[in-house]
């Protein structure tokens, strides 16, 4: 394994050494300190990384997302954040969060699944992950994924854009509609409006066309992202979509210019890197020349990877330099480059051989500084302080003492200022080495499969840490080598601005030359972002509006009856999960912290005076989640033609299941009785259901009939008691506590679905509300509201629970019959483990069984170890 060096510990070997060396150049002691200051506060704030390690690339309407969590310390990646939560959301192209879900970490970390319902339409989303406390820096630092998403089940009324409006079509629309068996919806009236970017929202209704085509014209708008809302107004289909689509002109492109260390130098010879965008987004190759003022050619350029390229320029002072580009689809245009300085500083870096080479390069008016240091941190840990003069302007660094990642070297003088910076992407040779192997070469269907994973460092020992395993078939999931994966985000995507195309390619083989260029061409194009460094000498300032979420937490004020603060108001949270009294403070406010509740609960809080009076009102603070923003990927990569064999296989194995086939009609209810719960049942010395109510009871009070219970006496009309006990019992109607026993007055047993009689140690979960006993009543589904709900005091609220997690189903194949078995196997995700232990020796053992179709399988292991080094295996299973 790779030693990890910390910051503090190298910068001070580098400082003893450099001093030694070069004591005459050796910062003043308050910039050093200033600059290790700088570090360590960032290193003191928690920084957070989340990773989702998905079971395949791609799913289904209808099926479940399967993930693992991986959520890193951002600097060291050590799985070992403080936050305990993390919210995960499904989003459409648009700024639409369709699912939010909530998960806790459990021992076996954060894992879970998504459900898709089965009337998704398909097209492009993709999945946002953060904490709460990530939620204080720049959601550009959030989780993203790209997700394409097939529905092979609603197939009754099916929708592409046929055309997109733009200049040289008038502003034409066109959306055609139609279902799987070949027909068409046609003279359907369909209400739309269009929003875009520079356009006010068009909205209008038009019929479609006998070849079911909905046409709008006369659109006018610049080229970007667009968003067209439609709905059929039709007496008997109910259909609504949102489509969002870029109608960006496709011969449209930029070139970028990034001049290495971030200025073109007077009178000095630079690599000046561009990068070539078409207007969706996506990169395009060129070709070009380089011109100045009077159209002199002074070097030609041409695209190496993915629209990115470099060139050599050496500039002169006073002098306009253009790019000249042509596209493979001969468009041409003109862009400039930037402006040339006289009196700047640039940073020339490079890594090959495992070695760090840098250079100094000052225009020819610069005047050399009193002192200049070469400083470099990775990820915010420190790692270089090198002073350096107008002497000794270039050097050599071990690469050793950097581990893998993306290296911020910045050029400052003694104010702490940064004159010029670089990134440079240091990644040496595995540090890992993965052994799989299967107990037979070959298997046939439903059989078992034994697979042994070691996993060692370069030293032969065990290596130990978090890791989650995925096999999908071969014949339906096809692997995305160039999307995203572990590495790749983490080490890559995850630290730089803007989007990275088919980031997987640099990490999915060997390390060549060509794929080192390659990434250097995106370390020159790509800025810094997660720490933006403005002077060495400030120690960075940090505001948090979020706290850490170690446990779950409801919030809020009591008012008394003046609308004041309710001084050390008692306050009481109840669930089927939990029971927890609060104090507010001398203004009223509460927190009700580590309290576990999940997503399909809900809270009940009642507050108090002091002394236990009435009279108060609870207000809980609202949840807030942060806004949701645009697909932060280009549009374009929505097609879904290929996979044709895996959508049908998505679709039988939904029916199969006991799916419901979904048909867009209106007023079609499909009706199924639901047994009502009551959460307090358990603890109930006598529960009635509304089967034992006698016949001749059934239109009376609830308090007539409870009074004929044994153990319950009337007090009053309003009024019971449990017998043994002098105190009125505490009310829940539908779980809601109620201290005003005259509700009961308002309730007939007709509208009772269940009675529960809590009595003695039972009752003690109550507290000392509890003290007389508890009646709990659950009303039947379609009860009329009670006059006056909620009572005063009484705040029913249901916040974002936990996803109850749930285990991916392997099936197992042990007898005769279960081999046999009519029904078919259909899975694609033939196995999914989100927490693949490795013992002591570095071994895990997997069981799993193959499916009807054992031929090929894909393997992909995810993970990180527990020094941080992140860590991948894919390989194709053979037979």
């Amino acid at each position: 394994m790779r030693l990890r060096v910390s910051g503090t510990t190298l910068l001070a070997v580098f400082v003893i050494l450099l001093f030694g060396s070069f004591s005459a150049l050796a910062p003043e002691p308050d910039f050093g300190g200033s600059v290790i200051n700088y570090f360590q506060t960032i290193g003191k704030t928690p920084q957070e990384k989340l990773y989702l390690h998905l079971d395949k690339p791609y799913y289904g309407a209808g099926e479940e997302i399967w993930f693992r969590g991986y959520l890193l310390n951002a600097i060291t990646h050590m799985d070992n954040s403080p936050s305990n939560y993390i919210y995960v959301e499904l989003t459409d192209r648009g700024d639409s969060v369709l699912q939010r879900f909530k998960f806790r970490r459990d021992s076996l970390g954060f894992r879970g699944s998504i459900p898709l319902p089965a009337d998704l339409p398909a097209g492009e989303y993709y999945l946002r992950g953060y904490t709460s406390w990530m939620q204080n820096t720049d959601p550009a630092f959030f989780y993203r994924h790209g997700l394409q998403i097939g529905n092979s089940i609603v197939t009754d009324i099916l929708s592409e854009v046929t055309e997109r409006p733009a200049p040289d079509n008038g502003g034409t629309l066109r959306i055609r509609f139609f279902n799987a068996a070949g027909g068409v919806h046609s003279g359907i009236k369909v209400s739309y409006d269009v929003s875009g970017k520079d356009l006010k929202t068009v909205t209008g209704q038009q019929t479609t066309d006998d070849k079911g085509v909905l046409t709008v014209q006369n659109l006018k708008l610049s080229p970007g992202n667009m968003r067209i809302a439609v709905k059929f107004e039709d007496e008997t289909l109910d259909y609504s979509n949102t489509f969002n689509i870029n109608n960006a002109p496709e011969n449209e492109y930029a070139v970028s210019f990034f001049p290495e260390g971030g200025s073109l130098l007077n009178g000095i010879t630079q690599h000046v890197a561009f990068k070539a965008q078409a207007a969706t987004g996506f990169s395009l190759p060129v070709t070009g020349f380089v011109t100045n003022a009077q159209g002199d050619t002074l070097t030609s350029f041409a695209t190496e990877h993915d629209g990115m390229g470099t060139l050599m320029l050496t500039p002169e002072a006073g002098q306009r330099y253009t790019a000249e580009t042509r596209s493979e689809k001969g468009i041409v245009k003109r862009f400039p480059l930037p402006e040339v300085r006289s009196d700047g500083m640039g940073l020339q870096m490079a890594f090959r051989n495992g070695a760090i080479f840098y250079n100094v390069q000052k225009a020819a008016e610069a005047v050399w500084p009193d002192s200049l240091f070469l400083i470099a941190h990775l990820r915010g840990d420190i790692r270089l302080m090198l002073p350096l003069s107008a002497e000794k302007t270039s050097g050599k660094l071990s690469g050793d003492a950097f581990p893998d990642g993306i290296v911020h070297f910045l050029l400052a003088d003694e104010s702490g200022t940064p004159i010029s910076e670089r990134l440079l992407f240091v990644r040496h040779p595995d540090a890992v080495e993965w052994n799989v192997a299967t107990d037979k070469p070959k298997y046939g269907k439903r059989e078992p499969v034994r697979m042994e994973i070691s996993l060692a460092d370069l030293g032969g020992q065990p290596a130990e840490g978090e890791f989650s395993m995925s096999i999908t078939d071969n014949h339906t999931v096809y692997p995305d080598s160039l999307g995203d994966n572990i590495l790749s985000n983490i080490l890559l995507t995850s630290d730089l601005k803007g989007y990275i195309e088919n980031p997987g390619y640099y990490f999915n083989g060997p390390y060549t030359p060509a794929v080192q260029r390659h990434l250097d061409l995106v370390m020159l194009t790509h800025g810094w972002r997660r720490f933006r460094i403005e002077n060495l000498t400030q120690t960075p300032q940090f505001e948090a509006k979020y706290f850490i979420e170690a446990g779950q937490a409801v919030s809020g004020q009591v008012k008394n009856a003046f609308g004041k603060g309710a001084s050390d108001a008692s306050i009481v949270a109840y669930s089927p999960d939990c029971f927890m009294m609060k104090r507010a403070d001398e203004n009223g406010r509460f927190l009700i912290d580590s309290i576990q509740f999940s997503d399909t609960v809900s809270l009940i809080l009642q507050a108090t005076t002091r002394k236990g009076g009435s009279g108060v009102d609870i207000l809980v603070d609202p949840e807030t989640f942060p806004e949701a923003d645009r697909m932060p990927f280009p549009y374009g990569k929505d097609n879904l033609a290929g996979i044709g064999k895996y959508l049908a296989n998505v679709r039988d194995k939904y029916y199969n299941s006991g799916g419901m086939r979904v048909i867009q009609l209106k007023e079609v209810i499909v009706e199924a009785k639901q047994k009502q719960r009551n959460f307090y049942a358990t603890m109930a010395e006598k529960t009635i259901t509304s089967d034992q109510v006698p016949v001749n009871m059934q239109s009376r009070l609830v308090t007539d009939y409870l009074s004929t219970v044994p153990g319950i006496r009337k007090l009053s009309e309003a009024k019971l008691s449990i017998r043994g006990s002098d105190i009125e019992p505490l009310i829940l109607i539908d779980e809601v506590p109620y201290y005003d026993n005259d509700v009961l007055t308002r309730i007939y047993m007709n509208e009772v679905s269940s009675i529960s009689i809590i009595k003695g140690g039972s009752a003690s979960f109550f507290g000392i509300k509890g003290a007389g006993g508890v009646i709990s009543i659950m009303r039947k589904d379609g009860s009329e509201p009670i006059a006056d709900l909620p009572a005063p005091g009484v705040a029913f609220i249901k916040p974002l629970g936990c996803r109850t997690i749930a285990d991916f189903y392997n099936p197992v194949y042990e007898t005769p019959e279960q081999k046999a078995a009519s029904s078919p196997d259909l899975r694609t995700t033939i196995y999914w483990n989100p927490s693949l232990r490795f013992d002591g020796t570095g071994k895990a053992s997997v069981l799993f069984y193959t499916s009807d179709d054992p031929e090929s399988y894909r393997i992909n292991i995810e993970g990180v170890t527990k020094e941080g080094y992140v860590a991948r295996y894919s390989a194709d299973m053979e037979q």
